[in-house]
């Protein structure tokens, strides 16, 4: 055998910090070594990050930190709780893998029509348009909605919930850090998807 039949198939990849590492393609690593030491809330892009979100999570914590996600028009508000500066990349992660952009159809403004207790006028949730996936029909929606879910509680934390709402038809992306409860109708503890007006 060759030495090149003996080692297994490399391809580069890049981190959530930039740098460039070598893994196995099979492998579902995506950090780099220094990153997968580090504390997940070190993992944003910018230097500044752990200044900007002192006390992320706690309720009624809001900075404008400049969400890095498409809007559907100008009256769609990106001041969110600062955790989502670390789901951001991992939302617009999933859209791009089907070839299409990650957009926002609902964040916290005020002028939008939730239910009285939503989260988002807690800034603590956004409304991602779903008509542009091509995935086929309803069990491919809860399909991507389950790897969503799984793909934010691995990046980001254990607090994130996703909802597929058919009145309406859109994601419902929602972060419930401890000290409160996900907004949503059939919420059970361990579970991070849900289907819900079917």
């Amino acid at each position: 055998m060759t030495q090149e039949q003996k080692s297994p198939p490399w391809e580069v990849r890049e981190c959530r910090c930039k740098a460039l590492f070598r893994a196995p393609c099979w492998s579902d690593r995506y950090k780099c070594d220094e990153c997968a030491r580090r504390p997940l809330r070190a993992y944003a892009m910018d230097p500044n990050f752990e200044a900007r979100v002192e006390g992320a999570g706690s309720v009624g914590t809001v900075i404008d930190i400049g969400i890095d996600l498409k809007r559907k028009d100008n009256t769609v508000s990106l001041q969110l709780d600062p955790a989502f500066k670390l789901a951001a990349p991992v939302l617009r992660t999933a859209w791009i893998m089907y070839g299409v952009e990650c957009v926002v159809t609902s964040g916290s403004e005020a002028t939008a029509k939730h239910s009285t207790n939503s989260a988002h006028y807690q800034k603590r949730a956004v409304d991602l348009r779903h008509w542009n996936l091509p995935v086929v029909g309803g069990v491919g929606h809860v399909r991507f909605g389950t790897n969503l879910a799984k793909a934010l509680v691995q990046s980001c934390g254990p607090y994130w919930y996703v909802v597929l709402e058919y009145k309406n038809p859109h994601f419902h992306v929602e972060y419930a850090p401890p000290g409160t409860r996900p907004n949503i109708i059939a919420w059970r503890d361990g579970v991070h998807f849900y289907e819900q007006g079917k």
